[in-house]
């Protein structure tokens, strides 16, 4: 798979399904938990790739990210593809009923953004912004 600079390749090894991601083209060390287009990318591949066991990341070395670290990434990238495939639930038809002085647009644009492009960049801070959000909405 080619992705303009990230490409990858899946592996067998053993009884673990390795997604091997080639960031030769990239000057940023690979990694997930610092870099929100390595996170945004790798959850994009594990969509892709649902059985994966494994995550490398090929550079001038090998960044290698276990079972534990994946089946996490995989259950957010699990989560991410069931949101998008119920997009219609956050369409701005269902944000009519919450209109409070004209405040449809601005709750519609920060949920969609927290949801849809947040999620994938920046699990730890969707979930912050999400409870920050729900907090307001409650007070």
């Amino acid at each position: 798979m080619n992705n303009d600079v990230f490409s990858y390749e899946t592996l067998k090894q053993g009884e673990d399904n390795v997604l091997k991601i080639n960031c030769d083209k990239i000057t940023r060390a690979p990694s997930i938990e610092d870099d929100e287009l390595y996170m945004s990318k790798t959850v994009e591949f594990l969509i892709e790739n649902p059985g994966t066991t494994k995550i490398v990341f090929s550079q001038k070395r090998d960044y290698e990210y276990d079972y534990a670290q994946t089946v996490i990434l995989t259950e957010i990238a699990h989560l991410y593809n069931e949101l998008l495939k119920n997009k219609d639930l956050f369409s701005h038809e269902s944000f009519r009923n919450y209109d409070e002085g004209g405040m449809q647009d601005t709750k519609f644009n920060e949920i969609r953004n927290t949801i849809f492009n947040m999620l994938k960049q920046d699990p730890m801070g969707c979930y912050v912004t999400l409870k920050r959000i729900h907090r307001r909405e409650n007070i």
